[in-house]
């Protein structure tokens, strides 16, 4: 996850600038499918509903002007404002998802769209597991929404292309910035660095690496065991279709196993 001063040096992580740079990349248009599958589960399994990394609120804020109770957790102050300024019917709480106490329990504990990967040691994950059993309710579901990890062998057999990502208007002076990417992976430290290139009138004029986890299906479920979680149900997209190498996605829905 990051680190409570990385907003001041991301542009990508900043609230100011997150929802320009992602709202307009050709991934949100797929990724916003996902609004109707968390607005189902919050109906199948009950509220109220805290979201893990809640950003800039772009599920939560919705969910909690449609009438649902949520809580959203972000260490990011920023994003936060941004997601405060969505919507005042959430709870919006600064907290880390490795070391948080909010006192109470949830029925459904999401942890959305890829979000996990930004916890990069077994450590982290523990500790963020830790505190996901101390607020889920006996009985209660966890869901975590992975991309399906098949997208590293693209990046393998393409380690110099660079992409177009997003365009988008900068807030403050109105000028035009232009965003592509490039990628490569650490198979060791199974890190999937996507680098981000901001350009100005065709000129670079910045750029940021992104640091995500890759988690493998046979390892996360290993993870989730030594946590003492079960997976009760695995999709591979939205649409609740079965996993498979090709799917989007690797959905998992857990439940705590009780501690003897």
């Amino acid at each position: 996850m990051l680190s409570s001063n990385s907003e001041l040096t991301s542009t990508f992580y900043h609230g100011k600038f997150y929802d320009l740079i992602f709202g307009s990349s050709y991934r949100y248009a797929i990724q916003s499918q996902d609004i109707d599958f968390w607005r189902s589960m919050a109906q199948n399994y009950g509220s109220p509903v805290l979201e893990l990394a809640c950003g800039t609120g772009r599920i939560g804020a919705i969910l909690a002007n449609e009438g649902l109770k949520l809580t959203g957790i972000e260490i990011s102050e920023s994003m936060l404002e941004t997601a405060q300024a969505k919507s005042q019917a959430a709870q919006w709480i600064q907290a880390n998802v490795c070391n948080f106490d909010l006192k109470t329990q949830f029925p459904l504990i999401i942890f959305p769209y890829d979000t996990l990967t930004h916890l990069h040691s077994f450590e982290e994950v523990s500790q963020c597991l830790k505190c996901v059993r101390n607020h889920l309710d006996l009985g209660g579901h966890f869901i975590i929404d992975l991309k399906n990890p098949h997208y590293i062998f693209d990046i393998l057999e393409n380690p110099d292309r660079i992409d177009f990502y997003s365009q988008f208007t900068h807030p403050e002076d109105g000028s035009q910035i232009e965003v592509k990417r490039k990628r490569r992976y650490d198979s060791w430290k199974q890190i999937h660095t996507m680098t981000l290139l901001f350009y100005r009138n065709q000129v670079q004029f910045n750029q940021e690496d992104l640091n995500l986890r890759i988690f493998w299906p046979q390892e996360i479920t290993k993870i989730l065991q030594d946590n003492h979680f079960e997976i009760i149900q695995v999709w591979g997209d939205y649409q609740y279709g079965q996993y498979g190498d090709q799917s989007s996605h690797m959905i998992l829905d857990c439940k705590a196993i009780p501690l003897v």
